[in-house]
């Protein structure tokens, strides 16, 4: 195969699979939204760059493998045809505009732009849900909570911008873009995803083929519902002021939730370097929700023990599953892989460097960018190492 040849192909693969569109974006604002930091203590930006980066990595990073997931695996879920072409591109097009907005600063035009794209994409999926010929797993429902939250959160930015709706709002807003929008789709897919990564695990949210849900599906549907509610009503109640409650339950939900319905313990002999890589990012998070109830007034550091050592762990152990499992790479899934365990050292050395710079005043400035180049050989090396494989076609097709 030519090189104009390949490239065609993976044109015509990325238009038919957007998380080979998404992810490769995904990561490019990833280094972008990280970069502002030593970019601003080098005086190569005047502003501070605190809302920017957050914007970037909540909806240009982490909304990046969110929407390309979501759009590549909600069709097939549902046995529905793929989004069309020109609804990918509209899709990207959106997301990058999204991400220039929020680069230079321009908050609420980056709002608007996310927010149209992400109805825009609820537009499409809804479009394939008419058309099923299968229910997707139950845990759709607090990805699409998860969703719903990112919604409310672009609104009430829009709100505040304009009306001045005040901190409480904004906070809430904080909550539901930041946290909401991507714990909701990871305990939601989890059930379904993880035990991909170990044999033997038992998958709680795989249903024979009905186009109508069954009793079955309707208990885990209930339970993904129950658990979308007092997620959201966590947010509310800390945005308004009493973060312990908030915090506390959060806490019990999610744990309660992880015990019941998430298979995190893989074997060792039949599990890979991936499956440590989800559950040192679960460890993570469970140590967050922890840490946030005890401290909660060093949540803005305590804060990257979430983003950094549990979400984006989990997201790109994740994404690594959606591409290896695309390409021909399944195999991988369950081997041991010497740079996902690289991956993994500089990603927790970025985390623990990010959260220390805020204990650390007087080398505040060096800690950022110190977490800066963790991020960036991290991120850089799962590029180098598991993102190639979006080029590649699935063999096994």
């Amino acid at each position: 195969m030519n090189k104009q040849t390949a490239e065609f192909s993976y044109r015509k693969m990325a238009l038919e699979e957007p998380f080979r569109l998404f992810f490769p974006i995904g990561v490019a604002v990833s280094v972008l939204g990280v970069g502002l930091w030593p970019l601003y203590h080098a005086g190569v930006i005047e502003n501070y760059p605190g809302f920017s980066h957050a914007r970037l990595m909540s909806a240009g990073f982490f909304g990046a493998f969110i929407i390309g997931f979501l759009s590549t695996a909600v069709p097939r879920m549902l046995s529905a045809p793929n989004l069309k072409p020109p609804e990918v591109l509209i899709l990207a097009g959106f997301h990058l505009i999204t991400c220039v907005f929020y680069a230079f600063g321009k908050l609420p035009y980056g709002d608007g732009s996310f927010l149209v794209t992400l109805l825009l994409l609820r537009l499409f999926l809804f479009k394939r849900f008419s058309k099923r010929q299968d229910m997707p797993p139950p845990g759709i429902i607090l990805a699409m909570a998860g969703y719903s939250m990112a919604i409310g959160g672009c609104i009430i930015f829009l709100l505040n911008s304009v009306f001045g709706l005040g901190f409480n709002f904004h906070r809430i807003a904080q909550l539901f873009l930041y946290e909401g929008f991507i714990l909701c789709p990871i305990l939601g897919v989890a059930p379904f995803i993880f035990p991909g990564f170990g044999a033997g695990l038992p998958n709680r949210h795989n249903f024979p083929e009905s186009r109508s849900p069954v009793s079955a599906w309707r208990s885990k549907a209930w339970i993904a519902g129950v658990v979308a509610l007092l997620l959201v009503a966590s947010y509310f109640i800390e945005g308004l002021g009493w973060v312990r409650i908030g915090s506390g339950l959060r806490l019990a939900v999610v744990i309660i939730y992880i015990i019941i319905e998430i298979p995190i313990r893989f074997p060792v002999k039949s599990s890979g370097s991936l499956a440590r890589l989800l559950q040192t990012g679960m460890l993570c998070l469970a140590a967050w929700l922890i840490a946030v109830l005890i401290w909660p007034g060093y949540r803005v550091a305590l804060d990257h023990l979430l983003f950094i050592g549990g979400f984006s762990l989990i997201i790109i152990g994740v994404a690594s599953r959606v591409v290896l499992g695309h390409s021909g790479q399944g195999h991988r899934l369950r081997s041991r892989v010497i740079s996902v365990w690289i991956i993994l050292f500089l990603l927790l050395t970025a985390m623990v460097s990010r959260i220390t710079a805020d204990f650390l005043p007087e080398i505040r400035a060096s800690h950022l960018d110190y977490a800066a180049i963790g991020w960036f050989l991290g991120i850089g090396l799962w590029a180098w190492a598991i993102l190639p494989g979006v080029r590649k076609p699935d063999l096994d097709d």
